[in-house]
């Protein structure tokens, strides 16, 4: 795929959840490569959208007043049984946390702010017993989506 389909998926994900009107506002600018691991990702004005081509997986996060909203979706071919996700604030690890889901291409996690800084996150999608007995991650994590809470420079 070229730069301009994972545009277009990361559009269309955009657009699917309201554009400009949904969670992640306006376009603060284009998408930029990703290279580790390889994607895209574009920020809007309450946050950003990776498309993480490994896992083909479309990544969201959206600031909704004092919560952020961290949410997946495997567009192709993968299946999982659990998936695993990761945030941190301001360069600190909040841990890996194991979630079970319904639906084994999708997910969303809601994270109440704890003050000003970087939030960032990331998944894996794990197929296995459990986080501590044979877990396997053939993809392994995606590409980081995060949003940003505080003062800018004028």
């Amino acid at each position: 795929m070229s730069g301009s389909e994972f545009d277009a998926l990361i559009g269309d994900y955009w657009r699917e959840t309201g554009g400009e009107f949904g969670p992640y506002g306006r376009p603060t600018g284009p998408a930029d490569d990703i290279v580790d691991p390889v994607g895209r990702r574009q920020y809007f004005e309450r946050g950003s959208l990776a498309w993480s081509h490994e896992q083909r997986a479309i990544l969201g996060a959206a600031r909704l007043w004092d919560v952020t909203v961290f949410e997946w979706k495997i567009v192709d071919t993968f299946h999982y049984d659990y998936f695993r996700h990761e945030v941190s604030h301001d360069g600190v690890d909040g841990g890996h946390i194991h979630v079970q889901i319904e639906r084994p291409t999708q997910g969303r996690v809601w994270v109440r702010l704890q003050g000003f800084g970087s939030y960032v996150f990331r998944v894996k999608g794990c197929d296995g017993p459990s986080v501590f007995s044979g877990e396997r991650s053939r993809q392994g994590w995606t590409a980081l989506v995060g949003v940003g809470v505080g003062v800018t420079a004028a």
